[in-house]
């Protein structure tokens, strides 16, 4: 949902899913549901979430969304080789084909965060949104300040190498670049889902930081696709703020949800009042 100045949340919502060509889906019962797509490197949460016993899966169930857990390769590190990335961005395209060939109206877009995936998140924005290393990394109050540095560390390390991107070009070559030096299978495949998604014209719901570093990337790569997204809610990671500012989208509820994964399916339910009613 694009950044309005004085919209009340409701008729905006509205707006966005009518916009979107969203507005019969989600009043059609006998229509496809929305689907979570959980894009992840856990494979716990995978096997939890495909017998139905997760937070996200049984929250899926409680708002009337299917889910599809999409799995990838853990990253031990950031950075990929040129042909994985093509095989990856691929995979994502190919995953949203199906969705929406199948009849999903609305993707809900969710990951997993793991250590190797924070760095790339972290690395990813404060390349794109041009900020410095320790503004991307959240340093709780009582955290061991020695861990927090050492975390500040390793993604300045890891800009750095990334450094020639800082200012762009941002186009498809430079995004393919970035996902080569600083990406991970997971935050790769979203940005395929979202390139394609919005190529379809299927509007998709960003569930967390993972999902607001594959949009920067996205769309540099989809100059346009933002139009189709919608931002849930604002997660405690630092990068996010970054991210909807240079993207220009505005959360839905402007707090931290609390959920991992799966915060898109918290305000499925207020998208369709707005429906409703606007």
């Amino acid at each position: 949902m694009p950044t309005t100045a004085s919209t009340a949340l409701l008729p905006a919502l509205a707006a966005w899913a009518r916009d979107t060509a969203l507005t019969t889906s989600l009043t059609d019962d006998a229509g496809q549901r929305p689907v979570l797509l959980l894009v992840t490197a856990d494979e716990t949460l995978a096997a939890e979430t495909a017998t139905g016993e997760s937070l996200p899966a049984g929250l899926a169930s409680s708002v009337g969304a299917d889910i599809r857990v999409h799995p990838v390769a853990p990253a031990t590190a950031v950075g990929l080789g040129a042909d994985e990335v093509e095989a990856l961005l691929s995979d994502g395209v190919e995953v949203t084909d199906h969705a929406v060939d199948s009849g999903v109206p609305l993707i809900l877009l969710s990951g997993s965060g793991n250590p190797v995936s924070s760095v790339s998140v972290a690395s990813v924005t404060a390349t794109v949104c041009r900020k410095e290393p320790v503004a991307v990394v959240r340093h709780e109050i009582g955290a061991d300040v020695a861990v927090w540095r050492d975390a500040v560390e390793t993604v300045r390390d890891a800009m750095f190498a990334a450094r020639g991107y800082r200012n762009g070009p941002w186009d498809a070559g430079s995004v393919r670049e970035i996902l080569r030096i600083l990406g991970t299978p997971d935050l790769a495949v979203m940005v395929g889902v979202l390139t394609q998604a919005a190529a379809r014209r299927t509007p998709v719901v960003l569930d967390g930081a993972d999902t607001l570093a594959a949009a920067l990337l996205a769309d540099a790569m989809s100059p346009g696709a933002t139009r189709w997204w919608l931002v849930p809610h604002r997660p405690a990671s630092p990068t996010v703020g970054f991210a909807v500012d240079r993207l220009r989208l505005s959360p839905v509820i402007d707090r931290d949800l609390g959920l991992d994964s799966g915060a898109g399916l918290a305000t499925l339910p207020m998208v369709r009042v707005a429906v409703s009613c606007f």
